[in-house]
């Protein structure tokens, strides 16, 4: 019997936004389903962030549209291992969660991670200590400073993205 094998791709708005980010490349940032933790002020502090990057930024947030010319808010979004994969895609911030990570991993991606409860520390020294593809910052003591200069870190120096490729043979 033979398997069907089912090529997904992405929906043509997030393909396009992606595919035109240029040499800078894209960051997509979500921080998972459970909202209780994401307080307003860490929105704000995002966007803000955002707003001074020269990559373009997919955010899962509470709301749709878009934010200037880099930023593009959504409620939802596609498959996010989809949105790993793309080869313009140069960083993933996210709250940790094990689904995240783990993605993250498969995908080679280097990781911004703004753990906020129970295993999402955990997971998030995991990913700094162990792999070293990824910065964990604590978001209730974070600048936008320090957000910038981080993905900045995270985005050029090549060491984090090589050590997610390794981590991704691995993991694979």
């Amino acid at each position: 019997m033979r398997r069907k094998i089912i090529v997904k791709s992405l929906p043509l708005e997030y393909q396009r936004f992606i595919d035109g980010s240029g040499p800078h490349g894209t960051i997509i940032c979500a921080m998972g389903t459970v909202k209780v933790a994401f307080k307003s002020q860490y929105r704000t502090l995002l966007m803000q962030t955002f707003s001074n990057l020269k990559q373009r930024v997919i955010f899962k947030t509470d709301r749709n549209g878009y934010y200037g010319s880099n930023i593009l808010m959504t409620k939802w979004l596609p498959e996010q291992k989809l949105l790993l994969s793309h080869p313009n895609v140069k960083l993933f911030i996210t709250h940790t969660g094990r689904n995240s990570a783990l993605e993250a991993i498969e995908e080679g991606i280097p990781v911004l991670a703004l753990p906020m409860f129970c295993d999402q520390f955990r997971l998030a020294a995991q990913l700094m200590n162990h792999t070293k593809m990824a910065i964990s910052l604590d978001m209730n003591t974070v600048t936008t400073e320090v957000l910038i200069n981080t993905i900045e870190e995270l985005v050029t120096n090549d060491t984090y993205r090589n050590n997610a490729r390794r981590a991704s043979v691995v993991y694979r």
